[in-house]
């Protein structure tokens, strides 16, 4: 047998009751949401904060063995190696002073090419020009190079200057100061 209600009361207050029980389970489920976040929030920040601590403690140990690794005798080192840098980099100043210095009268640079390695090996020295008289072309190149192997600013790193190339246009040449050991 069927129970029919037709009082509208009751059919509200039942509803009433279903919206209360589902809003206190929704109630329920972000309160516990709620206090999980700020329970894992807690607990993250004691964790972090020994860390820090713990980093703290092993600081002094750390600047007590950072100062007994810059002891005066790596400093001396390191000056040793920057002074073996500096003797084997070459000084181009006075080579090129050297090289305008024995210019004859009758030539004309028109480019210098000069390459340098660190240890020196592979360095070079190309220079080009040509004759402002063509008449004399060959005895003052010659001359030139002859000049330029006897120059001992440019002798103590390039100790061998040869006549690579003479161009019959213009009475053009190309010289090139090299190390003894370098075979081109």
């Amino acid at each position: 047998m069927f129970r029919i209600n037709f009082y509208k009361s009751y059919e509200i207050r039942r509803n009433s009751e279903r919206r209360n029980r589902k809003r206190l389970r929704l109630g329920g489920v972000l309160v516990l949401a709620t206090t999980i976040v700020f329970g894992t929030q807690v607990v993250s920040s004691f964790l972090v904060r020994d860390q820090v601590n713990a980093l703290r403690r092993g600081l002094p140990v750390l600047e007590q063995r950072v100062g007994a690794a810059e002891s005066v005798g790596d400093r001396i080192q390191v000056a040793r190696q920057l002074v073996k840098v500096r003797a084997r980099r070459l000084d181009w100043a006075p080579k090129l002073v050297a090289v305008s210095e024995a210019l004859d009268v009758g030539l004309v640079l028109e480019k210098i090419d000069a390459t340098s390695t660190l240890k020196g090996q592979g360095s070079h020295m190309t220079i080009s020009g040509r004759s402002r008289a063509p008449g004399t072309t060959l005895g003052a190149i010659s001359g030139y190079t002859d000049a330029l192997r006897d120059e001992s600013r440019i002798a103590v790193d390039f100790p061998v200057a040869t006549l690579e190339n003479i161009r019959s246009d213009g009475g053009g040449f190309e010289i090139r100061c090299q190390r003894r050991e370098e075979n081109r």
